[in-house]
């Protein structure tokens, strides 16, 4: 069964003083290029920014003032700026991604992800089956059981170096169970009481774009013994014996 426990420093692939514990997560080197993309990307929509907001004024919606204020203006620090702002926009989805990727944490004694401010730890001892399935890292135990998945994204090719240097049973097969899984439809016969209601909950965390509700119900269906999968802005479910 999965517990919660505090990951230690979230350090980009770092580990502990020990040398047990590796520390998988997003690193300063893609802030650097979405950094630099945005930069340039921002400098190309300021070098047309003026023939584009007269084109605009012309045929689209009439923006006199812009257009005043643009012409009126010398190009270079309208360049600046709005590569700046190209910038700044290329720090927020890094740091987006960062928060949806967390840090996945692999030691001799579990794995443990913190993500979104929800913290999860699953013992080594009850691992039987790491494999990834899209970008979700996927951990089972036994019968089939999902005891943690989350989207790893970039981190999954190091968490798997990491996993498999720490002898966990990593498969390069994919999912055990792919063919069991089936879109989930409230009130399907078969499915474990109370699990509707917390589909149906775990539907609306991902609507109010909520991750940690969506990962703290998934980990509860699983007590229920019921693994849950987003695709096509989809449930997926199956049983776990």
């Amino acid at each position: 069964m999965s517990s919660h426990r505090a990951p230690v420093a979230a350090a980009h692939g770092s580990t502990d003083d020990a040398g047990a514990v590796t520390a998988v997560a997003l690193g300063g080197r893609a802030l650097t290029v979405l950094t630099g993309v945005g930069l340039v990307l921002g400098a190309g929509v300021g070098g047309v920014l003026e023939p584009l907001v007269v084109w605009a004024d012309a045929v689209l919606v009439p923006l006199p003032w812009l257009r005043d204020l643009l012409l009126g203006a010398p190009a270079a620090p309208e360049v600046g700026v709005v590569a700046v702002l190209g910038g700044a926009a290329g720090v927020w989805c890094w740091e987006r991604w960062r928060q949806d990727v967390g840090v996945v944490e692999v030691s001799t004694d579990g794995i443990g992800v913190a993500r979104h401010g929800h913290e999860r730890f699953v013992p080594r001892a009850a691992v039987e089956h790491v494999h990834a399935d899209g970008d979700d890292l996927v951990v089972l135990g036994c019968g089939g059981r999902q005891l943690l998945r989350c989207p790893a994204d970039a981190l999954l090719r190091r968490t798997g170096a990491a996993l498999r240097a720490a002898g966990y049973p990593w498969s390069d097969d994919g999912d055990p169970y792919a063919g069991e899984w089936r879109r989930w439809v409230q009130g399907r016969p078969g499915t474990p009481h109370g699990a509707d209601a917390l589909l149906v909950r775990r539907r609306t965390a991902l609507g109010d774009e909520d991750p940690a509700t969506a990962d703290a119900l998934a980990s509860e269906l699983g007590t229920l013994g019921v693994a849950v999968r987003d695709r096509r802005d989809r449930q997926e479910v199956r049983r776990t014996g």
